[in-house]
């Protein structure tokens, strides 16, 4: 059985990963930072509490793994720099150690479609288009890419997810929430366009990058083959929850005003904010749309879910959660 190491593994998409790739048989060390919630994680797995400043220590863990997927890094902060820093320094740490650690083969690197940047509206983003993110997020997972490229010695691959959603996901439960009292927010626009896809077939994609030469020194974004537009993904929810919503179209300047008095209650209390201007930059663009034809062309990539079956699944789990 081949031994595999997820960093950030607590988390909504990490605890995923590895309860997919235990589920194929991998032998996963789950790493976590000491402080990390880990309710998420299967029962049968075993964290492995760490702090990412101790490299001797990763690196002993690491002796005996053929892959490093690193997913670990901040998605938001209260200072920019610090998201700046952690985000690339972390990457470069790791990389460090891939090289080092002779049994590794592999670094697999999750990075975020928001590196790329949002599209023009014309024809969705391939991993050949020119990245211009323009979130603090955004660029720090360009950065880490750039570390990743430059730097590892050994075969790596690079993995974007476009809007992922699930069981365990807090960001898509808002609209839930929401629509359970018959509101749908559209943030400037009811016409925006995005990619996403289900947790489960990004983690069925993760697994077909692992130890795979076709995989190697290539990025790839992990999406469904079509975008969608926020109309529509609104109304599956309603079918879903079997219920109906009235639409209110929120005008930007009115969450960035919100956003600048969530920053300044989020320094007050030391606690980083869900809604920022930094996240408005993305929130407010109307195309985030990529293509995942290389996925599909190279790899083979095929859904077990759509958008719809994601959601029946997602909203199940939030109900016999008590999330909703």
């Amino acid at each position: 059985m081949k031994k595999i190491a997820v960093t950030g593994a607590n988390g909504f998409v990490g605890s995923t990963f590895c309860r997919i790739l235990a589920e194929k048989d991998w032998q996963v060390v789950p790493l976590v930072r000491s402080a990390a919630d880990i309710s998420q994680l299967p029962a049968s797995l075993q964290p492995v509490r760490i702090d990412y400043n101790d490299t001797n220590r990763l690196t002993a863990l690491l002796q005996d793994c053929e892959i490093l997927i690193h997913n670990a890094g901040l998605t938001r902060s209260l200072h920019s720099e610090q998201m700046l820093q952690v985000n690339a320094s972390l990457t470069r740490q790791l990389v460090n150690i891939f090289n080092s650690v002779e049994k590794l083969q592999q670094f697999i690197y999750i990075s975020s479609q928001a590196a790329c940047g949002p599209s023009d509206g014309k024809k969705p983003f391939t991993e050949d288009s020119l990245c211009y993110p323009l979130s603090t997020y955004g660029k720090s997972k360009l950065m880490a890419e750039t570390i990743v490229k430059e730097n590892t010695t050994k075969p790596w691959t690079i993995l974007r997810p476009a809007a992922v959603f699930g069981p365990g996901d807090k960001d898509f439960l808002l609209y839930f929430k929401l629509l359970k009292y018959h509101l749908a927010p559209y943030l400037g626009s009811i016409h925006k366009k995005f990619s996403i896809i289900y947790v489960d077939d990004l983690a069925n994609l993760l697994c077909l990058l692992l130890l795979n030469p076709s995989s190697f020194e290539q990025t790839f974004f992990g999406a469904y083959e079509e975008a969608i537009l926020m109309s529509d993904f609104v109304e599956i929810l309603e079918r879903v929850m079997n219920t109906f919503s009235n639409s209110l179209v929120i005008p930007v300047f009115l969450l960035q005003a919100a956003a600048i008095v969530a920053e300044s209650i989020g320094r007050f209390r030391g606690r980083t904010p869900l809604l920022s201007r930094e996240k408005l930059l993305d929130l407010q663009q109307p195309f985030w749309e990529v293509s995942n034809q290389k996925a599909r062309e190279i790899l083979g990539f095929q859904p077990e879910f759509d958008v719809y079956e994601g959601a029946v699944l997602t909203y199940r789990w939030y109900r016999e959660k008590g999330w909703l």
